[in-house]
């Protein structure tokens, strides 16, 4: 087994990585998920960090590319948005906050 993730905080990332490896027939497993336990203070911190680990070591880099691609991804990179009424919106909005319409698909 080989580390391809690990967070802080973010599961629902962790876990939404895992399916995506899965969806590629990739396997691996989520440790760590409900925090230290019995081990905290016994350990360096980061040890029992969540944690994605690839199965197959041979998959290790088909793996990190999935990894990275989804995680390099921010919604502040993509173009902002011009609603109907006229607003010009930051792209992580899905709505606007002057009229409430929704943001346009595409």
């Amino acid at each position: 087994m080989k580390s391809v993730f690990t967070t802080l905080n973010d599961v629902p990332l962790l876990n939404r990585l895992k399916e995506a490896l899965e969806l590629k027939g990739i396997a691996c497993i989520a440790r760590n998920l409900n925090g230290a336990g019995a081990a905290a203070g016994e350990v360096v911190p980061i040890l029992l960090w969540p944690e994605l680990l690839v199965m197959n070591p041979l998959r290790y880099d088909e793996a990190k590319a999935i990894v990275d691609e989804i995680t390099s991804f921010s919604p502040r990179d993509a173009a902002p948005w011009k609603c109907g009424c006229g607003e010009e919106l930051d792209s992580v909005f899905g709505a606007c906050w002057n009229c409430g319409s929704a943001k346009p698909e595409g």
